[in-house]
């Protein structure tokens, strides 16, 4: 779907939301391996440091995926580059998400890759999340899971093409 563009830069965000609803599974989480988003490469998400991604488990637990990679403060402004492909998100193992957004021009798209989960620990909006997939740990997989993305600044809009979880 289309992540809608935020109304007032830095307070209130635009934000999209999307479920997956599980059914019938062994109640317990062992482990959350991974969340993989794919946005779209003909309407791209341009200015990647404007948004925040985060999975909701169906108890409310919550976990950042990547968070206004790039920003320092809550008015400024994050990394320019777009997203625009698949990137998966993993507790560790992968890529430095940051380092690859730094590393593109902005009119480049982040390459698709498998990237560590991480949030912007500095003083930008929103505060950070420092859990990680652990969290959901012992909890029941059985129910609806939401993704959620904010778009804290204004100015350009993308759209998410589907996501997943293993």
């Amino acid at each position: 779907g289309a992540l809608p563009d935020a109304t007032t830069s830095f307070v209130t965000p635009g934000v999209f939301s999307d479920t997956i609803l599980i059914a019938g599974q062994p109640p317990t989480i062992t482990s959350l391996n991974s969340v993989t988003l794919i946005f779209s490469t003909v309407s791209p998400h341009t200015w990647a440091g404007d948004l925040e991604a985060e999975l909701m488990a169906p108890n409310g637990d919550t976990v950042d995926l990547f968070s206004r990679v790039g920003a320092t403060t809550p008015g400024g402004f994050g990394d320019n580059s777009n997203l625009a492909g698949t990137y998966v998100f993993v507790n560790s193992g992968g890529s430095s998400f940051a380092t690859a957004a730094a590393g593109v021009d902005p009119s480049t798209a982040i390459p698709s890759d498998t990237y560590d989960r991480s949030s912007t620990a500095g003083t930008a909006v929103p505060a950070a999340d420092l859990d990680n997939f652990s969290v959901f740990n012992g909890d029941n997989i059985n129910g609806t899971w939401t993704l959620f993305i904010r778009d804290w600044a204004t100015g350009d809009i993308g759209t998410l093409t589907s996501w997943s979880l293993d």
